[in-house]
């Protein structure tokens, strides 16, 4: 996956380079998630419910973060409220407007926790950001968890019912799954960026550099996790202990 971050943007000239290069950004590069800090957006001085909707609705931003110009602008503090893209810093009191955390999902499905907090250094004494991020990602962790948000798989074999037979038990663990035939037909999906576990399943163990499966799937395709034997990881996944 993708990400891109920018910030802060300051005041309109900030604003015509998100207007000129984030669409452009998307599309050339491929980018999959966009966060922008705004809160110098409106000439310095925190950032608008109009910019803000502008950006989320027409340039292909994902979440805005903010800093201590959050309430400079009072027509954010709805929009706050009610919109899971827009964030405050989360190191603010509780009952604070708006969330500090939040947990967006794609287009393609795939679902990205963020938290935006606020330094102290010549600032607010705010809640100490190093403290409470560990707690933030750690309650991320468990709404994915909870949610059966796992991760993604990519299935290679050429033998169907032997990839659908996995396919629901993965699925059932709240896995998604994604199937090829074998690597160079993955490349009809290059646009899904890697996932994180490849299971070649005539092979039954996990891919490697060199293996040439993985080799096929092309640059940008590698997959993010390691496993040493692709049975034992659907073991420990599943609790399936024979495949085939």
């Amino acid at each position: 996956m993708r990400i891109l971050m920018l910030g802060d943007v300051v005041g309109e000239g900030g604003r015509r380079l998100v207007e000129a290069f984030v669409p452009e950004l998307r599309r050339e590069a491929r980018v999959d998630f966009v966060v922008v800090n705004g809160e110098n957006a409106a000439h310095g001085h925190g950032i608008t419910e109009r910019i803000a909707r502008e950006w989320l609705d027409d340039l292909g931003v994902d979440v805005i973060t903010t800093g201590n110009h959050v309430w400079k602008q009072k027509d954010l503090v709805p929009l706050m409220e009610e919109e899971p893209h827009v964030l405050r810093p989360a190191n603010y009191p509780k009952g604070a407007p708006g969330r500090g955390h939040t947990v967006i999902e794609t287009p393609d499905g795939r679902k990205l926790g963020v938290i935006n907090l606020e330094g102290r250094v010549f600032m607010r004494p705010l809640d100490n950001p190093f403290a409470l991020a560990p707690e933030l990602v750690a309650e991320l962790r468990a709404t994915f968890e909870r949610h059966g948000l796992a991760g993604e798989v990519l299935l290679v074999d050429d033998e169907a019912p032997l990839r659908t037979a996995l396919r629901g038990v993965l699925e059932d663990e709240g896995f998604r799954v994604f199937e090829a035939v074998d690597g160079a037909a993955d490349g009809v999906q290059q646009g899904r960026g890697a996932p994180d576990v490849v299971f070649p399943l005539g092979q039954l163990r996990h891919l490697s550099d060199g293996d040439p499966v993985v080799d096929q799937l092309g640059p940008g395709r590698r997959p993010h996790l390691s496993a040493r034997n692709a049975s034992s990881w659907v073991a420990s996944q599943t609790g399936v202990s024979c495949i085939g």
